[in-house]
């Protein structure tokens, strides 16, 4: 925010940030030294849309697909409280914002799933979208986008099912074709950038947990195969 911004619009913008970090889930210790940290950039985006008058967009990553730990996380296939409560959350934070931003905000959730390993697409591959066309039911400011809708090579208008399972690996190569980073050294990445190392070890915590009943370990496999894959 520069110094002759509109002192009005400078609040309505802070207003905006402060229900946005209101929202937060404030996972770490120094969680406010970060938020104050990423300030001036996300004021400088808000801005954008206030002075259009517009709706301020937001996107999230998530809702990839149910967890297949059905022993400890999950009962089905569909959504359950759990996805609700998350939505609310998410679509109470975009009323609040209406309320001190005339034009509002909305929130589009891109469900990510088909970005993961092939044993996802076979594991999750046809409870995805059921999954997903479940999730976008009655929330006014929440809308769903998805990776085909990223992606640049013709598809039929509607997706059956047989068609989206057939196409989940080509939607990943285009993702990786246009934005992937060329000649990236996975490993080196791991041992010398702290946000890979972190985002990694959460995925292996995740993996092991989330198949250790569809793949359990003895047999020949062990803890280091979950870490190889």
């Amino acid at each position: 925010m520069t110094s002759t911004a509109n002192p009005s619009k400078t609040m309505v913008c802070n207003d905006i940030l402060n229900i946005i970090f209101n929202y937060a889930l404030n996972k770490f210790d120094d969680t406010e030294d970060r938020n104050n940290a990423g300030k001036p950039k996300f004021l400088s985006v808000i801005e954008k849309f206030v002075s259009s008058g517009i709706p301020v967009e937001m996107c999230l990553p998530a809702f990839p697909f149910k967890s297949s730990n059905k022993v400890h996380k999950v009962f089905g296939i569909l959504p359950d409280k759990a996805e609700e409560i998350a939505l609310d959350r998410l679509n109470t934070m975009c009323l609040r914002i209406g309320e001190v931003y005339q034009p509002g905000a909305k929130c589009t959730i891109i469900s990510d799933g088909l970005i993961y390993y092939v044993y996802r697409i076979a594991i999750h591959g046809r409870t995805e979208k059921p999954y997903v066309q479940c999730l976008n039911k009655g929330f006014d400011y929440i809308c769903f986008s998805r990776i085909q809708d990223f992606v640049n090579f013709p598809l039929p208008e509607k997706l059956d099912e047989i068609t989206y399972v057939a196409n989940a690996t080509n939607f990943r190569l285009s993702m990786i074709n246009r934005w992937g980073k060329q000649n990236i050294n996975i490993e080196d990445e791991i041992a010398n950038n702290p946000d890979t190392k972190m985002t990694y070890l959460g995925y292996r915590r995740f993996l092991e947990s989330d198949l250790r009943y569809i793949f359990p370990l003895g047999n020949g496999r062990s803890n280091t195969n979950y870490k190889k894959m």
